[in-house]
């Protein structure tokens, strides 16, 4: 049978996309997923529903089971069998790279880097914002607090600015936000804000290295400790 017009469209916008994006939505992920067992169909509107009915954890949607996601609507059994196939193939690359010697470097230094945010925010009150520069140990950095008590940050031109101080003397950097009033996990302004950072400090050979925010009961998130965020870094 021969393909509807707007579906070979589907397939070859995924197609593009997979090969021209820099990064993917978990959204345009699993529509790829489908996309190789659901054949002649639009799957944006099935990973939709699929990411919704698990709250949009894969780690809930790949530890289902079968006949779970033969209730969610346009899942056949086949292509439940397919999504517990992926997500156990992605188990063991995950469990490849945490037995890697790069991934127990990576969390050696991001335990190092959390331990010092922890401890510089410890009894801040109120939102800021540090940059610790550095070229050996992070723990001979040098600390400069770039933005207190802030709605908002010009963050390009606070980047542009400390590159520009700084560039002839480190080449690594490390972020270190505190949300004073909120819980440590980022929002997307500070995904952006990640990006920004990275691009701006590289254009001036400063490779950062890690993006850690703080909250007032403790926490701490690690941007490059985080599987969605680590290989920005």
């Amino acid at each position: 049978m021969e393909e509807k017009a707007e579906v070979r469209g589907h397939r070859r916008r995924l197609k593009n996309q997979y090969l021209n994006e820099e990064e993917l939505s978990d959204e345009k992920i699993l529509e790829l997923i489908l996309f190789y067992s659901i054949k002649r169909r639009d799957t944006s509107q099935i990973a939709k529903t699929l990411l919704d009915a698990f709250d949009g954890s894969f780690e809930r949607m790949f530890s289902s089971d079968v006949k779970t996601l033969c209730n969610i609507a346009g899942i056949g059994e086949s292509t439940a069998e397919f999504i517990l196939f992926f997500g156990e193939v992605a188990k063991r690359f995950i469990e490849c790279f945490e037995n890697s010697d790069e991934c127990s470097e990576l969390n050696s230094n991001v335990l190092r880097v959390k331990s010092l945010a922890e401890s510089l925010h410890r009894n801040e009150k109120c939102n800021c914002m540090d940059v610790v520069f550095y070229n050996g140990e992070i723990e001979e950095g040098v600390t400069v607090r770039v933005a207190e008590n802030y709605l908002h940050i010009d963050d390009g031109a606070m980047l542009d600015a400390l590159a520009k101080t700084v560039k002839n003397n480190y080449s690594n950097a490390v972020l270190i936000q505190h949300h004073y009033a909120g819980d440590c996990y980022p929002h997307e302004n500070d995904e952006v804000f990640a990006k920004k950072a990275i691009y701006v400090l590289s254009t001036f050979g400063i490779r950062l290295k890690d993006y850690v925010i703080t909250s007032s009961d403790g926490g701490s998130f690690s941007f490059a400790g985080d599987y969605r965020y680590c290989q920005w870094f």
